[in-house]
């Protein structure tokens, strides 16, 4: 080794190291190695001391390589995300359930949050052997947690909004259908397919059967010398920025007639008397179901209450 960079190198190491906090051969290969071994010792001691200025002023881009990403840390803050949602949704089930989530939940839980995770790991390990540039590893890791993370959001989003564009042009259709059972998929309107025809009428009487979101309806029966039943079928309804309204179906056997359509819910005595008497019914009825639950838990006897509440369009008769 030449003696002026030994002498720099070795003799000056440890002032080097604990001033700049570098080793100090990169000192030796400025000088002599990427240098010009043939300059005169003044100029060698000239362009060291030029460098110890630069070094001071100007020190390099990363002096304590333990801040330094790696891709370790990559891996390690990455799974924080999944983690934190995974214990949040955790915590909202027992606040909300007040119990622990079952199995099958947790099975899927954790393959959503934990499966994209690892997915973006393995990108990261793909394009790492690819390339093979150590110092870009963890960017490698990186940029393959942020693709799978992107992917996912752009197909919530997606999702969302074709879901978003489906109930606006679908939305009070399916809504409707499915308080009157008309695909018969439930057993409660089994034994009132009445119910059915007389919508079937409500629904022709609009250009756009998306028009009208029903609340709720009740039917009141009479009969023609106790033989031939006639139901009168009351459908509650609201219209988007026009209000509530109420229509009056006849039903004969397998024919329907609009009786009214559009009323004023509120100005109609008909309706209102047959409503009030509706709501009398089923107010007796819930508070019966409630007086038989009591000995079942809270959270069994919540839960039967709710769909009660949910289902409180069904249809009662009045004879």
């Amino acid at each position: 080794m030449d003696s002026d960079a030994f002498f720099i190198c070795n003799i000056c190491k440890p002032a080097i190291n604990s001033y700049f906090g570098f080793d100090s051969c990169w000192l030796y290969q400025l000088l002599v190695i990427n240098g010009k071994p043939s300059l005169s010792r003044s100029n060698r001691f000239t362009c060291a001391h030029r460098w110890f200025i630069k070094a001071k002023t100007e020190p390099p881009e990363n002096p304590n390589p333990t801040t330094a990403m790696t891709v370790r840390k990559v891996i390690l803050y990455s799974l924080l995300l999944p983690v934190l949602i995974f214990l949040s949704l955790i915590t909202i089930s027992l606040i909300k359930d007040n119990k622990f989530p079952d199995i099958d939940y947790l099975i899927f839980l954790t393959a959503g949050l934990f499966l994209p995770w690892a997915i973006g790991v393995l990108l990261g390990v793909f394009v790492t052997v690819l390339v093979r540039k150590p110092k870009l590893e963890p960017w490698f890791y990186l940029s393959g947690q942020l693709l799978v993370v992107t992917t996912i959001v752009c197909l919530l989003l997606v999702n969302a909004y074709r879901q978003a564009v489906h109930r606006q042009n679908f939305g009070n259709i399916e809504h409707n259908h499915y308080l009157v059972d008309l695909d018969n998929k439930y057993s409660f309107s089994a034994r009132d397919p009445y119910v059915q025809t007389a919508f079937r009428k409500l629904e022709s009487s609009f250009a756009n059967p998306n028009d009208f979101r029903l609340s709720a309806y009740f039917s009141q029966v009479t009969g023609e010398d106790n033989t031939v039943p006639v139901y009168f079928v009351y459908f509650s309804y609201k219209r988007k920025g026009r209000g509530e309204f109420f229509s009056k179906i006849r039903v004969l056997q397998d024919s329907a007639f609009v009786e009214i359509l559009g009323g004023n819910p509120k100005t109609n005595s008909d309706f209102t008397r047959q409503k009030s008497r509706n709501d009398s019914i089923r107010n007796v009825e819930i508070q019966a179901l409630q007086d038989a639950l009591q000995d079942l838990p809270d959270s069994a006897r919540n839960e039967i209450m709710n769909n009660l509440e949910k289902s409180s369009y069904r249809s009662i008769e009045f004879r």
